[in-house]
C-alpha cells in the first residue's frame, strides 16, 4: 500500500481498516477463496485505471493514518494512558 500498489486481502488484523471491502475476500466455507480473489485480481490485471486508482487510493490511506509519526504518537498515548 505505501508504494501505491492495490491490494487483495482477506479479513485479517487490521484489513479492513485499511482496504476498501470490495479488496477483501471472504473466508467462508461456502465460499470460494481462491475464485473470488483471482476475479479481483483478474479485475486490476485489466483495467490500468482501476489499477491506478486503486493503488493512489491505497497510497493516500497510508500518508494520510498510517505514518511513523501517527503510529508514535498512537504508541506514546497508549504507554500514557497505561500508566495513569
Amino acid at each position: 500500500m505505501a508504494c501505491g500498489l492495490p491490494v487483495i486481502s482477506t479479513r485479517v488484523g487490521l484489513v479492513p481498516r485499511l482496504i476498501e471491502e470490495e479488496w477483501i475476500t471472504p473466508v467462508n466455507p461456502e465460499e470460494k477463496v481462491v475464485e473470488l480473489t483471482k476475479k479481483k485480481l483478474s479485475l486490476l490485471e485489466n483495467d490500468i485505471d482501476l489499477r491506478r486508482k486503486v493503488g493512489q487510493r491505497n497510497l493516500m490511506e497510508i500518508h494520510r493514518n498510517w505514518t511513523s509519526e501517527i503510529i508514535t504518537k498512537n504508541w506514546d498515548k497508549l504507554f500514557e494512558d497505561s500508566v495513569r
